[in-house]
């Protein structure tokens, strides 16, 4: 995405804290910490939301979507995005 919004960039916060939170209780992140900060898994999955290739019954994803006001499937994340 060559211009973010200010959603995509709240989502992307939010999503950095609910992985914050998840590495640090969360045993099954234990091998993503390994090649991740929850700052660069945030963006990648941020990124891979926009064009439908990440999965978005991710618990981090549900995470950020109840925090911006937002059900975890495409018809609301992909305009929430995007500003459609």
């Amino acid at each position: 995405m060559s211009t973010q919004s200010s959603q995509y960039d709240k989502f992307q916060s939010e999503l950095e804290k609910a992985y914050e939170i998840l590495f640090a209780t969360d045993r099954r992140y234990s091998s993503v910490s390994i090649s991740h900060t929850p700052h660069s898994l945030a963006v990648l999955m941020t990124e891979k939301l926009t064009h439908r290739s990440a999965d978005k019954s991710n618990t981090g994803v549900k995470m950020a979507c109840k925090v911006v006001g937002i059900k975890p499937n495409w018809n609301q994340i992909i305009p929430y995005l995007t500003e459609e």
